[in-house]
């Protein structure tokens, strides 16, 4: 994945994720792991794609890229589960994590009319 300064004179554009973009989520997702320290003790990938396919159909998962041309430069990730009822919460229906906000390794990155943002690290 390049560096965000890289896009910084083109437009980047935001979609929600489908099916078609389950490899290239996947490498991102692989390399963000890596990024954080994840030590890579067997193959992830398998396991990644079952997860989109299956979660992205359902819409338990939900997933926003920001596209530069044709490229996935940033990707954002949301899981929606349902609980049991308990007796703290009234609306135990409503549930979500977000999974994960990632757009490379570099500490300060610059959106697409070149101002800094800080990093999601």
């Amino acid at each position: 994945m390049r560096h965000l300064d890289e896009y910084s004179s083109k437009r980047i554009s935001y979609r929600r994720m489908t099916v078609c973009d389950i490899p290239a989520v996947v490498r991102m997702r692989v390399q963000q792991l890596k990024d954080e320290g994840a030590q890579a003790d067997f193959e992830l990938k398998p396991y990644l794609t079952e997860f989109y396919e299956r979660n992205l159909e359902t819409g338990l998962y939900i997933s926003w890229l920001a596209v530069c041309g044709e490229e996935i430069v940033a990707a954002s990730g949301m899981s929606f589960t349902e609980k049991p009822p308990y007796y703290k919460k009234s609306n135990w229906k409503d549930r979500y994590s977000i999974q994960y906000v990632y757009s490379g390794k570099a500490q300060k990155k610059r959106d697409c009319t070149g101002s800094i943002k800080e990093s999601n690290r």
